[in-house]
């Protein structure tokens, strides 16, 4: 067991449990309407995204533990999902399926929506989307790599 247990840490394995099985959650409640998001894509193509979100998601519960146990395995998947989240946001977040979550937004809110454009839409959604992956993951990064957190680690 580490002497040094750090606050960033536990908050940080925390965030990323809460996202892990919120979208573990949605894939599990909303499969139909995954799948019609990704509708322009070959259907072979859609089934291999969807068995890698649940990878992804797996993975994400797993590194978070692994790290709330300070096991120097679950810092560097921390990383590794880091990284590649960075690497391929807008494959993650692409604008066609973004666009096609507007259009059914477009269509639940007919009055509010009519002031803007839904290309206007799904693009500052799909900004937004990747800013807030880069950013999370940004600080996961920076956060990790430090030297006092990699020294809590270094028991394991």
């Amino acid at each position: 067991m580490p002497k040094t247990r750090l606050a960033g840490v536990k908050i940080l394995c925390i965030l990323v449990l809460l996202s892990s099985f919120l979208h573990i959650h949605s894939l599990l409640e909303d499969t139909p309407w995954y799948f019609e998001n990704y509708a322009y894509l070959p259907a072979w193509l859609a089934v291999i995204r969807y068995s890698f979100s649940w990878f992804q998601r797996i993975l994400g519960v797993t590194a978070a533990v692994l790290t709330l146990m300070y096991r120097e395995l679950g810092r560097k998947l921390l990383l590794i999902i880091g990284i590649f989240t960075i690497t391929t946001v807008y494959w993650k977040h692409p604008f066609e399926a973004v666009k096609i979550h507007a259009e059914g937004l477009q269509a639940s809110f007919p009055e509010q929506a009519q002031q803007f454009s839904l290309d206007s839409i799904a693009a500052t959604a799909t900004v937004f989307l990747i800013l807030i992956d880069v950013t999370f993951q940004g600080i996961v990064i920076y956060y990790f790599t430090r030297k006092r957190v990699k020294e809590a680690f270094a028991n394991s």
